[in-house]
């Protein structure tokens, strides 16, 4: 499991940002502000904001709008690789077992 820092570190290599914002995906978008970085919670329908936490330089946690922000997009983050780990081992199973017949 990846820590927050991990998890933003693999995030900026695999983005770029836009105006100084990283759209992640449907539910979380990252953006410059001054010296930290703002970790945005959106609602997935409406896309305005539920939550969000601020990252220091350093990559610690210097204010959340809620207790477990951060906590919970670490939490999102791992359980949506784990997914991706899932369904990429099942596609490939799949791809093996009919690429015979």
């Amino acid at each position: 499991m990846k820590q927050l820092t991990e998890i933003i570190n693999s995030i900026q290599e695999a983005h770029a940002f836009i105006h100084d914002i990283i759209e992640y995906d449907s539910r979380y978008d990252l953006a410059r502000f001054g010296r930290e970085l703002l970790v945005i919670e959106k609602d997935e329908k409406t896309q305005s904001t539920n939550s969000f936490f601020y990252l220091s330089s350093e990559g610690k946690v210097v204010h959340e709008h809620a207790e477990g922000d951060a906590d919970r997009f670490v939490e999102y983050y791992n359980n949506k690789e784990q997914l991706k780990l899932k369904m990429e081992y099942e596609l490939e199973m799949w791809s093996k077992k009919y690429a015979k017949g």
